[in-house]
């Protein structure tokens, strides 16, 4: 979680508004592609505004086809992906969701143990 925020923080510099169009700050659609970049997951991800838009979220169970919303996405340029050997000239970051879910999976507390 510190490697996924200290390169947020490092690359805000990058940010850019660019083709990626980020509906009050967040991302969704449906996902077409994923892949497991160690400490991300990265997705490919089919938006009504902006067609397909890279994402890189920290590791997820996502599957293809889910509906998925990253609402507090935020657009980079030129990001180079060391996992991937890969330049994304356009990717979001940002904790990803299934669209139904109200809380992040990490976000989750633990379910509490019954009484005995």
């Amino acid at each position: 979680m510190k490697l996924f925020l200290a390169t947020i923080l490092t690359l805000v510099a990058g940010v850019a508004t660019a083709a990626v169009n980020l509906e009050n700050g967040r991302l969704q659609g449906q996902v077409q592609e994923m892949i497991d970049g160690g400490s991300y997951t990265y997705l490919r991800i089919r938006t009504k505004s902006s067609g397909d838009v890279w994402a890189a979220t920290l590791p997820t169970k996502l599957q293809k086809g889910a509906s998925v919303v990253i609402p507090d996405a935020m657009l980079m340029t030129n990001f180079h992906s060391k996992a991937l050997n890969r330049t994304f000239d356009e990717i979001v970051f940002g904790t990803a969701m299934a669209a139904d879910a109200t809380t992040p999976p990490a976000a989750k507390a633990p379910a509490a143990k019954a009484a005995t």
